[in-house]
């Protein structure tokens, strides 16, 4: 793959920025022992990736509403000084900013839960759309829109999307971003049948070179 330029870096938070599965784990298994809910972790952690209530619809687990989802987040929130940021990463967001790109998170996560994880990281970014900001959340367009508003004066063929799920890739494709999957994220590494083929990283430590260089390890 020849390296190719961009001038905006998006990225998915969960899986991709920071590593917060074993806090998702705790917090599922205790909302699902008050809700009297028997669905295994490895049920909801397979549809990680879009709008918690969409993964309630794909569970059958819809009826249970708005007061199961704000006791999962509030559980999450309790454990957040155990979410730690994957090695590597804050320093290829230096070298981004420093390469004077811009940056966006897009998130299936809701705002509240995003932004307190943000501020106990340090990290920055210029946008960052979560799913209680839009009507259509991921794989829907309707956040990268958001950033364009946002951030004025960028193509989508010049702005690259870092993610760790399907929902994520075909986020990138309606979008019309180009994609890379970070394979040591929830779902680990993609199909290689997927068209078209999307680049991969196996750690954010592969980037040390010129930010704007992704390789096809797929």
């Amino acid at each position: 793959m020849k390296p190719t330029d961009y001038d905006h870096f998006s990225f998915d938070l969960d899986g991709t920025i920071i590593d917060s599965i074993p806090v998702m784990e705790k917090a599922w298994n205790q909302v699902c022992r008050e809700f009297g809910v028997t669905v295994p972790f490895i049920a909801y952690k397979d549809k990680i990736g879009v709008p918690f209530n969409a993964i309630l619809d794909r569970l059958g687990l819809d009826e249970l509403g708005a007061e199961f989802e704000q006791r999962y987040f509030e559980l999450t929130g309790e454990h957040i000084d155990e979410i730690q940021v994957f090695d590597g990463f804050s320093e290829f967001l230096d070298k981004v900013k420093a390469s004077e790109c811009t940056t966006s998170i897009i998130t299936s996560k809701p705002s509240t839960n995003t932004h307190a994880i943000l501020a106990k990281a340090g990290i920055t970014v210029d946008a960052v759309v979560c799913s209680d900001e839009v009507n259509l959340g991921k794989p829907h367009q309707e956040s990268f829109q958001h950033v364009l508003n946002s951030i004025k004066g960028k193509t989508p063929s010049r702005c690259i999307y870092f993610g760790d799920g399907l929902p994520d890739f075909i986020f990138s494709v309606n979008a019309g971003m180009e994609y890379c999957h970070c394979n040591f994220g929830v779902h680990g590494a993609l199909s290689p049948l997927l068209f078209p083929k999307p680049y991969a990283i196996n750690s954010w430590k592969e980037l040390d070179g010129h930010p704007n260089t992704c390789h096809s390890t797929l």
